[in-house]
C-alpha cells in the first residue's frame, strides 16, 4: 500500500467515511446519528472513528490524507452562519483528530469532486443517485430496506467514496485544512 485516501462527507445526520487505497475503494460506510446526541457529542463520535482508522492504517501505508467536503458558503442563494460554524467545527474535529498523527486533510467542492468522479456536478433528476450508481458498479452496495418495506440508500456514503476518490485524480482542486 502506497497511498491512503480518506474520504469524508461530514454532516451532523449521517458522516460518511471510505477509504480508498492507490485508486481503489476498500471501505465505504457512514456514521447514522441517532437519538437526541449533541453536536459535541457526534463531533467525538467522528473523531474517535477518525483516530481508530489512522491508528491503525496511517503507519501502514507511505503517504496518508483526509479529504472533506468543502463548507458552501451560499446555498439555494442563501448565506447560512450556523451551518457555516457548525461544519467548520466538524472539519476542525477532523483536522485535530488527524494531527496527532501527521496526517493533513484537504477539502474539495463539491462540484469539483463531482465531476471528477461521476462525470458532472449537474443532476439528472435525482442528484444523490448518481453516486450510488457509480459507487454500485465498484461492487458496493448501498441500500438497505427500513421498516415499512421501502429501498433506500446511502448516499452519505457514496459520497464519501467519491471523495475518497478523488484524491487520486490528476488534476486536484483541493485546499489545505488548519
Amino acid at each position: 500500500m502506497n497511498k491512503l485516501v480518506i474520504g469524508i462527507d461530514q454532516s451532523y445526520t449521517r458522516t460518511g467515511i471510505s477509504l480508498a487505497v492507490d485508486g481503489k475503494l476498500m471501505k465505504v460506510t457512514s456514521i447514522p446519528f441517532r437519538g437526541p446526541q449533541s453536536h459535541t457529542d457526534k463531533r467525538k463520535q467522528i473523531s474517535n472513528i477518525v483516530t481508530h482508522i489512522l491508528t491503525k492504517n496511517s503507519s501502514r501505508v507511505s503517504e496518508c490524507i483526509i479529504i472533506c467536503e468543502r463548507i458552501r458558503t451560499f446555498s439555494g442563494g442563501f448565506l447560512s452562519t450556523s451551518y457555516i460554524k457548525a461544519t467548520g467545527a466538524l472539519i476542525a474535529t477532523i483536522v485535530d483528530a488527524a494531527y496527532p498523527f501527521g496526517v493533513k486533510v484537504f477539502s474539495v467542492d463539491t462540484r469539483c469532486w463531482k465531476a471528477a468522479i461521476v462525470g458532472s456536478s449537474k443532476s439528472d433528476g435525482n442528484k444523490k443517485l448518481a453516486t450510488i450508481k457509480y459507487v454500485a458498479k465498484l461492487g458496493f452496495d448501498l441500500s438497505s430496506v427500513n421498516k415499512k418495506g421501502k429501498i433506500i440508500y446511502d448516499d452519505d456514503a457514496a459520497d464519501s467514496a467519491c471523495i475518497a476518490l478523488y484524491g487520486f485524480v490528476a488534476d486536484q482542486k483541493l485546499k489545505e485544512e488548519h
